[in-house]
């Protein structure tokens, strides 16, 4: 992916695909990927992964608890090129604790990213 004007494409902030366990206190997986390996989709990068695919991918390697990648709290981070800032797309259980270790885990900072619900997100379950 060749870099954005006026801005660099700096390989430790990260975007891709995460779920969270049902108590939010660890993530029960995670794929991360550097801006440059995403895929560019309109104004945005995003992850070179699926929630399906990915999740499928993990669960037929025994990585995963079970087969179903909806039934834990899960969202992504993209990378908007028209503002310069990460989106980080959650459900509606997002919580200030939940918050840091997304920022952590992607090595974002609070800065640079934007958090936007997404009921396609949400817990239904």
């Amino acid at each position: 992916m060749e870099e954005t004007a006026g801005a660099a494409l700096d390989d430790t902030k990260l975007i891709g695909l995460y779920w969270f366990s049902r108590n939010f206190k660890n993530f029960v997986l995670v794929h991360k990927e550097p801006r440059r390996s995403g895929e560019k989709y309109l104004n945005w990068i995003i992850s070179s992964k699926d929630h399906y695919d990915y999740w499928n991918e993990m669960y037929a390697a025994g990585k995963v608890p079970g087969p179903d990648y909806d039934a834990y709290p899960r969202g992504r981070v993209s990378f908007n090129l028209d503002t310069n800032m990460f989106t980080v797309y959650h459900g509606n259980w997002l919580t200030p604790q939940v918050k840091a270790l997304l920022l952590k885990e992607f090595n974002l900072t609070k800065k640079e990213t934007v958090f936007e619900s997404d009921e396609h997100y949400n817990l239904t379950r």
